[in-house]
């Protein structure tokens, strides 16, 4: 008898376990969570669009470049702590021969800096206390879960993103320049190759600006939405 007390004991917690993980995915907020984090992605992403095809204009496009929706991901990408890579090595945003923002400095001034800057992490600050609005969480567990369902559509987006945002140059001196820019990239390549392909890191999208980013923000926003029970709670905890 006493060999089986533990086994009881462990086979009765199982059930106990199971049930507080599925009660916490049951309060995810999937629907609104998807319609404020997805929102807040392409709230984002337009802005870089906007931005990049203003610099595009008055610098003029650039032959054999990238276009700009994908140069526009490279920057949104790089508001979230994102680098670029070509042939594994990292590459940076600014030593590419595109198309820079410098244009559009002169005309937002420090303002569009801080814009560019920091937007995804106001739109995902304002996701999260969008989504803690909507759903008027009771606890702390459904405050959790609502505000980090920002997360999971901002995931799927970023990922997918990642994957399509690459551009291959084929120019002799674009390749050589991207080639100069990185170290690493000289050391393991001999001489310029005739293609050149350049993409978001795709291990870095997935964990800064799919996990990271839309987690730790939809959080500060689901805080900053229901302070009262956040007040309630602690005060709750001391007492």
């Amino acid at each position: 008898m006493s060999r089986e007390g533990p086994n009881s004991t462990e086979n009765a917690q199982e059930p106990v376990n199971q049930r507080t993980e599925t009660g916490f995915a049951d309060k995810l907020q999937l629907p609104e969570g998807g319609v404020a984090g997805g929102g807040a992605f392409v709230l984002a992403y337009l802005f870089y669009r906007q931005i990049v095809t203003f610099s595009m204009t008055v610098s003029g496009p650039m032959e054999e470049g990238p276009a700009a929706w994908v140069v526009s991901g490279w920057y949104f990408f790089a508001s979230h702590g994102v680098g670029l890579e070509a042939s594994g090595e990292t590459v940076g945003l600014s030593a590419l021969p595109i198309n820079s923002l410098s244009s559009s400095f002169s005309f937002g001034g420090w303002f569009l800096q801080v814009l560019i800057l920091f937007l995804p992490v106001g739109l995902l600050v304002g996701a999260g206390y969008l989504v803690a609005s909507w759903t008027d969480p009771d606890d702390l567990t459904e405050l959790v879960a609502a505000s980090v369902s920002v997360a999971l559509p901002y995931l799927v987006l970023s990922l997918v993103a990642a994957v399509l945002m690459s551009h291959s140059f084929t120019d002799e001196r674009m390749i050589a320049s991207v080639v100069q820019s990185s170290q690493p990239l000289m050391e393991q390549l001999d001489e310029p190759p005739g293609s050149l392909e350049v993409g978001v890191n795709l291990i870095d999208a997935v964990i800064y600006a799919g996990i990271l980013y839309p987690v730790v923000f939809g959080l500060v926003g689901g805080a900053l939405a229901e302070t009262d029970l956040l007040f309630d709670e602690l005060s709750d905890a001391l007492n």
